[in-house]
């Protein structure tokens, strides 16, 4: 999976992760792909997304950076994992790179847990300052400019992107991994302090629903086009890591 290319690319990474949420999400939608990342190289060791910071609190989620592993379980050894390899501009990439800083500095932005679970029916929907791996990963397809939208990045499931990237297909296989990978972000938590941790995730969530209906989901400036600011790949680390 070495990258041969001389232009810079991003490569849109779709999982079939094995956490108890993907299965679920699995029978419902009946998309093998449960988690979406990005990589900025062709070796596909190191990933950014918007999700759980530990295995042991899902909820809990935001900008992350992933291994391999993060998302197998004890003694899997590879994943099924589709890639799409996408050639953008130098200008582009940077905006990209600016927005996930931009995620990273903004303590505010929160999962959106309520769209996830409600894809398959509602097909998605945005809450102020909040993301999921499809929406995040969604904004970032937009950013490229490498294929036209016919509705707002959030409403996309899983199989219409891989629809709209066919073209840029760069990989289809078992993406190896080691369960030990795990470890870098792993944070376990008791069962009270988890528990008012989600009932807090929750009711913040709801609260944005209601009372900060339609201003959906933006960044401080709320430029829905997002604004550039140079970063390279290892400039914050990972969260949570």
């Amino acid at each position: 999976m070495a990258d041969k290319g001389q232009n810079p690319c991003i490569y849109i990474c779709f999982m079939s992760t094995m956490t108890t949420i993907a299965k679920i999400s699995r029978r419902i939608s009946g998309c093998d792909y449960t988690h979406i990342s990005i990589a900025f190289d062709g070796k596909l060791e190191d990933f950014v997304s918007f999700s759980r910071r530990s295995a042991n609190t899902p909820l809990d989620a935001g900008i992350v950076w992933e291994r391999r592993g993060d998302y197998v379980q004890p003694g899997q050894t590879a994943y099924r994992t589709k890639v799409y390899r996408i050639p953008v501009d130098r200008k582009d990439l940077e905006r990209i790179k600016g927005l996930i800083r931009d995620y990273e500095r903004d303590p505010e932005y929160m999962f959106n847990i309520f769209s996830m679970v409600t894809m398959t029916v509602f097909h998605g929907f945005s809450i102020y300052k909040t993301e999921n791996c499809m929406s995040f990963v969604g904004r970032i397809i937009e950013m490229t400019g490498a294929v036209p939208f016919s509705k707002p990045y959030y409403k996309y499931l899983p199989e219409e992107f891989m629809r709209l990237l066919d073209r840029y297909e760069y990989f289809d296989g078992m993406m190896p991994a080691d369960s030990a990978d795990k470890k870098h972000r792993e944070r376990r938590i008791g069962f009270w302090r988890k528990s008012v941790l989600n009932a807090r995730i929750l009711l913040t969530l709801l609260y944005r629903m209601v009372f900060k209906a339609g201003k959906g989901s933006r960044l401080k400036d709320g430029d829905e086009n997002h604004h550039s600011g140079g970063c390279e790949r290892g400039y914050s680390g990972r969260a949570g890591g």
